[in-house]
């Protein structure tokens, strides 16, 4: 005699779903994990950036660095 959720077809329908839901989250969550990690990566890596403030004859001003 079968097992009684293997002849439900409804429930086989609905545990393959949740297994694809399940499986689809782990993956997105992975890849979301492993970007943010590569951003914050290159974002230290890369030079801090400077800003140069003009004013209204359009010549440079800087601020002194510290």
């Amino acid at each position: 005699m079968a097992n009684p959720i293997a002849r439900k077809l409804y429930v086989r329908i609905w545990l393959a779903v949740a297994g694809s839901v399940l499986l689809l989250s782990l993956v997105l969550g992975w890849a979301w994990h492993r970007a943010e990690r590569e951003r914050e990566r290159m974002r230290l890596l890369q030079p801090p950036r400077e800003v140069v403030v003009r004013n209204e004859g359009a010549s440079a001003s800087a601020a002194p660095r510290r």
